[in-house]
């Protein structure tokens, strides 16, 4: 077996210190009597130190970049976009590129593998398996524990505080639909029916909760070429963001427009710290672009695992349920005033009022944060919620 790099050092720094005590003894000789190499012998006596003490000809980063690149590698894991061999790769390229700013300076595909190999203690190689729903199911109890106990890592690791936790999820409202009430008529009356504006349009609302209560207005998306501000602005509390799109739904473009106005309107609790933002799997929320945004900013994303959100995202469980309930009263309300119609400016006409109702109060998020287990950590919560759900 071929001597370790420590022993030949040991080798050439015994023979260099033999040379210094006999000024008659040469090179050659004191290398051939400690066993060292003779070439390397007389570059360290030319002051040329060892290369694992230089970081060594593959050392194209330097510790505080060695570690925002394991930073970001946990973040894209935490957000469920795991890093591949490209991803490092590209990751790598652009911090070389700050340090120097030469656009051709990169790392190669060689270089990642063996940054990665030399990073064994922290990173590991897994094939990502498909999975289809059937046997999903079955890991769904696995799944809740293993979310648990990221959510506490991540929070660990960021050294995130309760108040810098938020959630965000869109939902959508048919805004001419109205759904049947309960009422009561006279006994002999069979059937009833109600007004219905039949409107199926669909207007999608971003909506966010922060654990330390702080209030970010909703993102409003709806069809549509062009938006009259002006018929309804005046009806609206300031900061809610209007947008629009080819089907009424959220895209790459306006999830990280969605992410720039809960910048702006959720900042961190103090200078430097770390934000908590969870999130469904929905792929408008993993562009490059919005991942980036992340990392620029320390907005640190946390993906909910696939069927799970009616369990585990707090604006499913508590706040959309009563949003919903909240817009049908609005809405009944109007029919019964005689509204034959209901347009866009007429959903915005009511959105203030039935958005208050759920938003006010600073317990809604507190409420929807405990009833998902998340703050304070109690997984008990969830699991004993699961069990309700299959007595059902």
């Amino acid at each position: 077996m071929p001597p370790k790099t420590h022993e030949i050092e040991d080798r050439i720094t015994k023979a260099s210190e033999a040379m210094d005590n006999d000024p008659t003894l040469r090179g050659i000789a004191a290398a051939a009597r400690f066993g060292a190499p003779y070439q390397r012998l007389m570059a360290r006596r030319r002051g040329r130190p060892a290369s694992h003490t230089r970081g060594g000809h593959n050392k194209k980063l330097s510790e505080p970049q060695d570690s925002a690149l394991k930073d970001y590698i946990f973040m894209l894991y935490a957000s469920g976009h795991s890093a591949n061999l490209e991803a490092i790769q590209t990751s790598a390229s652009r911090l070389v590129y700050y340090e120097t700013g030469d656009a051709k300076s990169s790392v190669s595909r060689r270089w990642t593998k063996a940054w990665i190999a030399r990073n064994n203690d922290f990173l590991k190689g897994l094939k990502e398996r498909p999975m289809s729903a059937k046997r999903l199911s079955t890991h769904i109890v696995d799944d809740i524990n293993k979310h648990f106990a990221d959510f506490a890592r991540c929070m660990a690791h960021w050294k995130a505080k309760p108040e810098d936790v938020s959630n965000f999820d869109e939902s959508g409202f048919q805004i001419g639909v109205v759904k049947g009430d309960k009422v009561y008529v006279p006994l002999d009356c069979e059937i009833v029916y109600n007004a219905d504006p039949q409107n199926r349009e669909l207007v999608t609302v971003v909506a966010t909760i922060n654990y330390g209560g702080k209030r970010v207005p909703a993102m409003i998306i709806f069809k549509g070429a062009h938006h009259l501000r002006g018929h309804f602005q005046k009806e609206l509390e300031g900061g809610i963001l209007f947008a629009r799109s080819p089907t009424g739904f959220t895209n790459d473009r306006l999830g990280l427009k969605y992410l720039q106005h809960f910048h702006k309107y959720c900042p961190p609790s103090r200078p430097g710290a770390y934000r908590i933002l969870i999130f469904d799997g929905h792929g408008s929320h993993l562009s490059n672009a919005f991942l980036n945004f992340c990392w620029e900013h320390r907005i640190r994303p946390f993906r909910l695992p696939p069927h799970t959100t009616h369990l585990l995202q707090p604006l499913d469980v508590v706040v959309f349920q009563s949003l919903k309930h909240w817009f049908q009263k609005e809405l009944r309300r109007e029919v019964f005033n005689g509204a034959e119609e209901f347009k866009k400016t007429d959903f915005f006409a009511i959105f203030q009022r039935f958005w208050d109702k759920v938003f006010k109060s600073r317990r809604i998020a507190v409420s929807s944060f405990q009833k998902t287990g998340l703050i304070p950590l109690d997984p008990l919560r969830v699991l004993e919620k699961m069990k309700e759900y299959k007595e059902l």
